[in-house]
């Protein structure tokens, strides 16, 4: 079997609750490659993965290893579901293009002439472009988002903007809208907002519209509803509960290997 290029095009690990996006640094054959993945696994104490091999737009293949949960026996398969994390952003960014295209809305339009930004949000902010929050050039900056357990109240959209929830800060200007990338999740949970407030419909409808009807996947979903997903674990081993997110855009994904 010919090796593979130096950089394979994608290759996509899902584990149990860490997403993790990763690139070949030598040449190897499928063979090689697929042998290695049962010792990275143990290596990294991972229960169980699925792994989506895609070469120059082709999907190769989806390995799977392990089980859902440690200590239990319900085997990974290609359907299984997880949280996916940041991997949200490129397939809520695909359902936002095909929205504002129907919309007949230009990416270089600037977010005022489409909403009306959130209770304290500096004007500033009304400046960016859908472009620029698409492509990470907002001059907006953020961390990650945490998610809540689902015994735990889904605060909204605006506490998050806002910055009224322990732990968050104001999505707020660092820098010079279009002037240089700079990724951050605050970006994606602005166009949820752009998305939502003039529409009314919530962004896992509108993503149901846009991208999961239309190309007929089974499962995924950006509710926020608990989903029959592959437990997460910590570090040291710990389950981890099941997450969810207001900032669904961001990381708000639930998808198997196969949907994604």
């Amino acid at each position: 079997m010919k090796p593979w290029p130096v950089v394979l095009r994608l290759l996509i690990l899902l584990l149990l609750g860490l997403t993790v996006t990763a690139t070949a640094q030598e040449s190897m054959t499928y063979d090689e490659f697929t042998a290695r993945l049962p010792q990275w696994q143990a290596n990294n104490s991972v229960p169980g993965m699925a792994v989506v091999l895609v070469q120059e737009g082709e999907l190769v293949d989806i390995l799977t290893f392990g089980v859902k949960e440690r200590g239990e026996e319900e085997p990974i398969t290609a359907d299984t579901l997880f949280q996916a994390g940041s991997l949200a952003k490129p397939v809520a960014g695909s359902g936002m293009l095909a929205y504002f295209a129907e919309q007949e809305i230009p990416l270089d339009t600037a977010i005022g002439q489409l909403v009306s930004l959130w209770p304290g949000a500096d004007p500033a902010l009304g400046q960016i472009t859908l472009e620029q929050l698409l492509a990470h050039r907002s001059g907006l900056i953020g961390a990650g988002y945490p998610g809540f357990a689902v015994d735990e109240r889904l605060p909204t959209l605006e506490e998050s903007l806002t910055g009224a929830l322990p732990g968050y800060e104001p999505v707020a200007l660092t820098g010079i809208p279009g002037e240089q990338f700079a990724y951050t999740s605050a970006g994606y949970v602005v166009l949820q907002y752009v998305v939502e407030e003039p529409s009314g419909e919530s962004f896992a409808a509108v993503m149901d519209n846009f991208v999961v009807e239309p190309l007929g996947l089974e499962g995924v979903s950006f509710a926020p509803e608990p989903v029959d997903a592959a437990a997460g674990h910590g570090f040291y081993g710990a389950k981890l509960p099941q997450y969810r997110f207001p900032e669904q855009a961001a990381a708000g994904l639930n998808t198997s290997a196969a949907g994604l």
